[in-house]
């Protein structure tokens, strides 16, 4: 795509393809779209490091944008290293015990204790000699930088260009998200401070996340704080591969792990076949993404030959799944942070396919789907509550035919949560960070 009289964004960003984490849609999508709203995106990332998936088709997206791979010497990229000499085999092969061991509970838990600010502040020195080489051949007229992780806010505060920050997520100073000791907490005040105080414009996914920002702001700053949810793409729904169920089916994209709380919903699933035995062949449940530390064996009986696992797949494959399901299942544990409002969220209601959602009443991504039509609520502490839910989505829908969602006329309530829509709000906070310097 030729782009004219555009600005050029410093645009860092850890996490890129070919990593296949929910979290790169939305830094893809930004880069894509920001080329037609006037900015061109100069991509700085690391190069590869060991991950539990990758996703290469992701890099199509942004072809026409430079991208700049840096070292590192953070566990991830070492770790990469440590796979190509084959000293830990298993590491290579991106299995879910090797994911499960390092990225779902211990090595996080004890990467907050050993780095400050995250294990990624040995990317920093790597990422600011790549910056200085290209700020000697280009003019940067702003930076935006995304996180997790956090190193990314720290090299974009250090530029001395006009700065917007994103926060997909909370840092560990917000949302009772854990900070190791007293100590690491202090820092990261300190930390937050200096990007409130720094940063032209600060965005978060969610208002809680938002709100947790505004809390380091002066009391004539908080505007500078500004929410832009993730979202879906129109185009990721058009030309997908063909899928073809035999009966109603039920579909979860994304990884499995002690977060969610999909052991009541086989539970519930189990006990309104006990009462419902003629849904037997009708129904199935599909799981598509890395099932971390979930024990399929203790599946009851009678659920166990209606659920089927497929391991990660590529994005268009994991939409294609959506796009072609009955139903779409959503699970949050009761105990996850209030902000909570992931990209697959909006993907799924693009589909306006119905979604049993068992998420508990205070996160974000429950203020949205109550609002959302076909969406069925349910406790995920109570069995009984997952199983009228379910029973009452089964009611509507099970001998409906299955439901097309037309991407060339988006409903208006889905609009604010296309992609390019929000590019556009991104842009618009580009541009006034430019007007105040």
């Amino acid at each position: 795509m030729a782009v004219k009289n555009y600005k050029n964004l410093l645009f860092l960003s850890y996490y890129f393809p070919p990593l296949g984490m929910g979290g790169v849609q939305r830094a893809v999508k930004f880069a894509r779209y920001l080329n037609e709203f006037g900015w061109r995106s100069h991509i700085v990332s690391v190069k590869d490091i060991l991950y539990y998936a990758k996703d290469e088709s992701l890099l199509k997206e942004v072809e026409y944008n430079p991208i700049y791979r840096t070292g590192s010497l953070d566990p991830a990229r070492l770790a990469y290293f440590f796979s190509k000499l084959k000293l830990y085999p298993n590491m290579s092969k991106g299995t879910s015990q090797y994911s499960s061991i390092n990225f779902s509970n211990i090595m996080p838990a004890l990467f907050r204790h050993l780095f400050y600010p995250d294990s990624k502040i040995f990317c920093i020195t790597f990422a600011k000699k790549k910056i200085k080489i290209l700020m000697r051949k280009i003019k940067f007229d702003a930076v935006f930088s995304t996180s997790p992780p956090i190193s990314s806010h720290l090299i974009a505060a250090e530029l001395h260009l006009p700065w917007v920050a994103d926060f997909r997520d909370y840092w560990t100073i917000g949302g009772g998200i854990y900070a190791p000791t007293s100590w690491h907490k202090k820092k990261y005040e300190g930390i937050m401070n200096l990007i409130t105080k720094r940063g032209a414009k600060i965005i978060a996914v969610s208002e809680p996340i938002a709100e947790s920002i505004r809390s380091f702001t002066g009391k004539d700053q908080k505007d500078k704080v500004v929410v832009i949810p993730n979202g879906f793409d129109p185009d990721d729904f058009l030309n997908l591969p063909a899928l073809k169920f035999d009966r109603f089916t039920f579909v979860y994209t994304g990884n499995l792990n002690y977060r969610r709380a999909q052991e009541r919903f086989f539970l519930a699933l189990d006990s309104i076949l006990i009462d419902r035995p003629e849904l037997y062949d009708k129904i199935q449940c599909v799981f598509v993404g890395k099932h971390l530390e979930l024990k399929t064996a203790d599946l009851p009986a009678r659920v166990k030959p209606l659920v089927k696992f497929i391991d990660y797949v590529p994005h268009n494959q994991s939409v294609a799944y959506i796009s072609n399901a009955n139903a779409l299942m959503l699970f949050l544990s009761s105990d996850s942070a209030q902000g909570l409002l992931t990209g697959k969220i909006f993907e799924y209601i693009a589909t306006q396919k119905p979604i049993l959602a068992i998420i508990p009443k205070h996160v974000a991504a429950y203020d949205l789907l109550q609002e959302i039509p076909n969406c069925f609520l349910a406790d995920p502490d109570s069995t009984e509550s997952i199983k009228q839910e379910l029973l009452g989505l089964l009611e509507n829908y099970l001998e409906r035919a299955k439901i097309e969602a037309n991407f060339k006329s988006i409903p208006a309530y889905l609009l604010p949560y296309t992609r390019k829509v929000q590019t556009k709000q991104l842009a618009d906070l580009l541009d006034q960070s430019l007007a105040k310097t």
